[in-house]
């Protein structure tokens, strides 16, 4: 199964009298739900990051993608790279490969 496509919006919820709780829904036609959150400071916070995980999820796929392009072209034995360079570029592809598996382990 694949997730409800983007983009996503999230707004205060002014259906059926609620007024405590924020939504996250599709910005389409069709208008599907995809989450409830408190309409406070911190859930319309989490509310923002939730709208925004479709663009964020086809981004960091998007930057893994070019960072392979470019770690392909790279001449690794004229590069001179201190060890906290080297520690971050081995590690950064991983926990991003390591965030898109989480977000597409229901798929």
């Amino acid at each position: 199964m694949k997730h409800t496509p983007g983009p996503w919006k999230h707004g205060h919820n002014t259906m059926n009298g609620f007024d405590t709780e924020h939504l996250v829904y599709t910005d389409n036609d069709a208008a599907l739900f995809v989450a409830a959150v408190q309409d406070t400071s911190e859930g319309r916070a989490n509310a923002a990051l939730i709208a925004a995980a479709p663009e964020l999820l086809e981004a960091l796929e998007r930057m893994c993608k070019m960072l392979e392009m470019l770690c392909d072209k790279i001449d690794w034995k004229a590069t001179f790279l201190d060890a906290d360079t080297i520690k971050i570029w081995n590690e950064a592809p991983i926990q991003a490969h390591k965030a898109i598996a989480k977000a597409k382990a229901g798929i």
